[in-house]
C-alpha cells in the first residue's frame, strides 16, 4: 500500500525494556520486502549507536542509517542556521552526539539552547538555559513530549522540563522533532519518498499521529503506547489507520 514508512521508536518498536509484539516481526517484513523506512524518534537521550544496540536486545534487525533522533534532526538545524556554540541539556549520549557533528559545547554566551530530555535536571541547568536565552541564544527543544512511558507508568517528558526555561524567559522555542515539520522533511529527504507514498506510525497522537497529519501524509496508531485507540478515533482529525500492533498490519 505505501512505498515507504517514518516510524517512531518508544511505544511502538518496544517500552523501556519490553518488548512489543509484532515490532521485530514488521521490520523484517519491511526489509523483506526492501521498502524504505526511517524510524524517527523524538528521543535524543541515545546516540543512534546505542538505539542500534537497543534494536538488536529487542530481536530487531536494522541498521544506523536507518535512525534519525530528535538530536540529529538539532544538529541538522543549528548548522542550517549557523549556530556552533551550544549550552546544552541533556544526556550524556545527546552531547556526545553533538561534539561528534563538530558542535562546540558552552556554558555562556552560546548561540542557542539545545535542551533535551535530561533525567539529571537541576537548577544550575535551568540558571544557565535561562540567561544564555535571556542573552539572546535561541532555544530549540529536541521535542515537546509532555509525558513519557517509563515501564508500566508516565513520567514528565521534555516538554514538561522544558517549560520552565519558557515560563522564565517569555520565549517560545524552536521545536525540531515531532510533530514539527522540520523532522519531516529531514526524514523524507532521507528515505527518498515523496510524502504522498509514505505513512507516519505511532502510539502517541500528539507528536506521531499529528506530525502525518499536520505535514499531510498518512498515519498509522498503534494501540502499544501512550494514547489508546478508542480516545484517539474520537478526535477532530483521527488517524488514517488504527491497529493493535504491527503484526495486524499487511504491507
Amino acid at each position: 500500500m505505501y512505498k515507504g514508512y517514518l516510524i517512531d521508536l518508544d511505544g511502538t518498536m518496544f517500552n523501556g525494556d519490553e518488548r512489543i509484539e509484532g515490532a521485530a516481526d514488521f521490520i523484517h517484513r519491511l526489509n523483506d520486502a526492501k521498502i524504505p523506512y526511517m524510524f524517527v524518534t523524538n528521543s535524543g537521550a541515545r546516540t543512534p549507536e546505542e538505539t542500534l544496540k537497543k534494536f538488536k536486545s529487542h530481536g530487531i534487525e536494522t541498521s544506523i542509517e536507518h535512525i534519525y533522533t530528535s538530536a540529529l534532526a538539532a544538529v541538522d538545524y543549528v548548522k542550517e542556521n549557523d549556530k556552533t556554540n551550544i549550552y546544552a541539556v541533556g544526556s550524556d549520549s545527546f552531547k556526545e552526539t553533538l561534539m561528534n557533528n563538530e558542535l562546540t559545547l558552552v556554558d555562556y554566551h552560546a548561540d542557542a539552547v539545545l535542551f533535551s530530555y535530561d533525567t539529571h535536571i537541576n537548577y544550575e541547568k535551568y540558571v544557565n538555559a535561562v540567561q544564555n536565552v535571556l542573552e539572546g541564544a535561541e532555544l530549540i527543544l529536541t521535542n515537546p513530549d509532555k509525558v513519557i512511558r517509563h515501564k508500566d507508568k508516565f513520567i514528565p517528558g521534555n516538554g514538561s522540563l522544558a517549560s520552565v526555561v519558557v515560563s522564565a524567559t517569555g520565549v517560545e522555542p524552536i521545536v525540531v522533532g515531532k510533530p514539527n515539520a522540520y523532522i519531516l522533511q529531514k526524514a523524507l529527504e532521507k528515505i527518498g519518498v515523496d510524502q504522498k507514498g509514505v505513512a507516519m506510525i505511532g502510539d502517541n497522537y500528539d507528536t506521531d499521529i499529528m506530525t502525518g497529519i499536520q505535514g499531510s501524509i498518512d498515519t498509522i496508531h498503534v494501540n502499544t503506547g501512550v494514547h489508546r485507540t478508542e480516545d484517539v478515533m474520537k478526535k477532530e482529525v483521527p488517524p488514517t489507520h488504527a491497529v493493535e500492533n504491527l503484526l495486524d498490519w499487511a504491507l
